[in-house]
């Protein structure tokens, strides 16, 4: 994926919103106020639209491996999700939207297609060691 800020947002506005939640998170003066919580209730419906999807890209398992690990929210009051379950079901769309055997052929294709195999093979590697704590 392109680092480009703009197009980071219009294409996957779940991991711009992750990644500024966690920004926010580790800024002492913004942690726990109203951008912050603004902001996690809107990343907060993105991911429960992401749930309805029956297809997850590639950002939006990144942004829910992001969320399993991290506590991003505003405040310590109710748990809004379980971690390990959220990793769970970012394994299970990667399970069910990836042809492992394709990508191991894939090392033979052309560089952008080896790029986001691997890429997809360390997404893999994350979830696999999230379940595991």
């Amino acid at each position: 994926m392109n680092t480009d800020p703009i197009q980071l947002r219009t294409k996957s506005p779940l991991l711009y919103g992750t990644c500024l939640l966690g920004g926010l998170h580790i800024t002492p003066s913004l942690h726990g106020s109203q951008t912050h919580q603004a902001l996690y209730r809107h990343v907060h419906g993105l991911l429960g639209q992401t749930h309805l999807s029956s297809v997850s890209s590639l950002d939006t398992i990144q942004s829910m491996l992001i969320l399993s690990m991290w506590d991003l929210r505003p405040t310590l009051g109710h748990e809004h999700g379980n971690s390990w379950l959220l990793s769970g079901t970012a394994g299970m769309r990667v399970m069910m939207t990836t042809s492992f055997e394709q990508l191991l052929k894939s090392n033979n294709s052309n560089g952008g297609e080896e790029a986001r195999a691997q890429e997809l093979m360390r997404t893999w590697n994350l979830i696999c060691l999230c379940q595991l704590q």
